[in-house]
């Protein structure tokens, strides 16, 4: 196994799908990124088409492998890190019925209803450890919905799936899901998770139609010779199960002691830490508890709705000075706004951001809650929007670190990842708000990571998730808080905090007309 010193991390997102070749000192050899359609017709439609996934994994696996000049042979293993919970459903040829609905999909909450009335509410917790209110997005809903509007395309259907399991099984034949996969379908039990007997007879979902649950660093299978072809990998070359985005986060930030929060800053802010106790599998309505791959060690995992996307809603609508400056110079648009934001005092002129520009998760659920600029006056400029949305969005993680803390989660550290992390401004702002240390990973592609230290694992080349990880995770770089700035900032938050309290009211009667 010594010369087979390179391990693959996929990460398949809601836009895109990322490819990486690492090394066992965690060293990124080469990066590969494709993006694909969201089909979204309506506001409770959210689709994909797994073949389009399927294309973009084997592309992005060629580049990389060119790119990195690293031979197939030389790869030990692949895992995946994977966008959740979506819903596949493929016909007894494997290919697939009809296309994804993501997890963003909520057209079936008349199903949902019905789950939570045939089981009742508090038997559906008992038993599944998930809160009814996110029933309407979860597979298990999702069957019910295709059974009764497509009863066709239902019989027809050989296996219901995640979406890194349907990739694992174009790259192995093989139909099998880890734990947390399983338990964010709503069908198996939070105690042991394994498929609830009691849940699939009440439905009537024979139970196999669903993939064989394992551990995320056992190995699957291995490549089929036609998905060794269609990705320049080596036919046999092991695959391991991978498991869900905000898992492979934590994973390849390295939180494998108490203290350290993983903050994965993409379109959402999915934020993760280890904890030694035991919480409940869920509190509130968007946290969650499961079992961390050390023993004795549990992940509590939670989002925001929108971080990188209210940005992202900026650049889109408003910036059009910094986007069309941008493509002349050949560089990324958000470097301008940073550039701008930049030179804008702390408090952007006492410009408050809600960024709740689809509702918000945690610390509060209310999907009714609409993004606020607050203090608006004729002297702003579109920098102090840009700056205040880049603190509104690190006073929603503050206010979700408090809200943890307040769970007794301990934080000593956030170590920050994805596209967010690219911006120092961004995380200097972070460190200041917060009044946490914040660290920047070497890697800022978290999931990818992840993915391949449990490819690591699974093909024996470390013994265990902690070895894995004091090997490949590394922070660049810890930006300490300004002391004086924290103080500041803490006048801001506590009228950020009040204006939602004052404007919750107002939002639900904003969504009743």
């Amino acid at each position: 196994m010594a010369e087979l010193s390179y391990v693959v991390g996929l990460d398949l997102g809601t836009t895109a799908c990322k490819v990486m070749l690492f090394d066992m000192a965690g060293k990124a050899k080469a990066f590969a990124r494709r993006e694909y359609p969201l089909y979204a017709p309506s506001s409770e439609i959210s689709e994909q088409d797994a073949q389009d996934w399927w294309n973009c994994i084997c592309s992005g696996m060629r580049e990389v492998l060119k790119k990195s000049g690293v031979g197939s042979g030389k790869v030990a293993g692949v895992s995946i890190s994977g966008q959740f919970p979506s819903f596949v459903y493929v016909d007894k040829s494997g290919r697939p019925a009809g296309r994804v609905m993501t997890y963003q999909d909520a057209r079936a909450n008349e199903q949902a209803n019905f789950i939570v009335r045939e089981v009742g509410a508090e038997r559906l917790v008992e038993l599944i450890g998930l809160p009814p209110s996110f029933f309407p997005t979860l597979p298990v809903a999702k069957i019910l919905w295709l059974r009764d509007h497509h009863p066709s395309v239902y019989k027809l259907v050989s296996k219901f799936m995640g979406a890194k399991d349907f990739i694992n099984y174009r790259l192995t034949g093989s139909f099998k899901t880890d734990f947390i996969e399983a338990w964010w379908t709503g069908l198996a039990r939070v105690r042991d998770y394994s498929w609830s007997d009691e849940l699939l007879e009440i439905l009537g979902i024979q139970p196999d139609r669903l993939c064989e649950i394992v551990k995320p660093q056992d190995v699957v299978g291995c490549l089929t010779k036609e998905a060794a072809k269609a990705t320049g990998l080596k036919e046999d070359t092991p695959v391991i199960c991978g498991t869900a985005d905000g898992m492979c986060n934590a994973l390849g930030s390295g939180t494998i002691r108490e203290g350290v929060v993983a903050d994965s800053a993409g379109g959402t802010e999915i934020i993760a830490t280890a904890m030694s106790r035991k919480m409940p599998s869920s509190m509130g309505e968007s946290t969650f508890c499961w079992p961390h791959l050390i023993p004795d060690l549990w992940i509590v995992y939670t989002s925001t709705a929108t971080s990188g996307s209210s940005l992202r809603w900026f650049k889109d609508q408003l910036a059009f000075e910094e986007r069309e400056a941008a493509e002349r110079k050949g560089i990324s648009p958000y470097e301008l706004l940073d550039a701008k934001a930049e030179q804008i005092e702390a408090g952007a002129g006492k410009l408050i951001f809600l960024p709740y520009m689809a509702g918000e998760y945690t610390p509060f659920f209310d999907l009714k809650a609409r993004g606020v600029f607050f203090g608006l006056s004729l002297d702003k400029r579109g920098e102090h929007l840009a700056r205040s949305i880049l603190e509104g969005v690190a006073f929603s993680l503050r206010h979700t670190l408090e809200a943890l803390e307040d769970l007794g989660v301990r934080i000593d550290e956030v170590r920050t990842s994805g596209g967010g992390s690219r911006s120092r401004l961004w995380n200097r702002i972070k460190a200041d708000v917060t009044g946490k240390p914040v660290s920047v990973l070497d890697v800022s592609e978290t999931g990818c990571l992840g993915a391949a230290l449990l490819a690591a694992i699974g093909v024996g080349l470390f013994q265990d998730t902690e070895s894995a990880s004091k090997a490949m995770v590394r922070v660049k770089e810890t930006l300490e808080p300004d002391e004086s700035k924290f103080e500041f900032y803490s006048k801001l938050f506590k009228i950020y905090t009040e204006l939602y309290e004052r404007l919750r009211a107002p939002f639900s009667e904003l969504a009743s007309i």
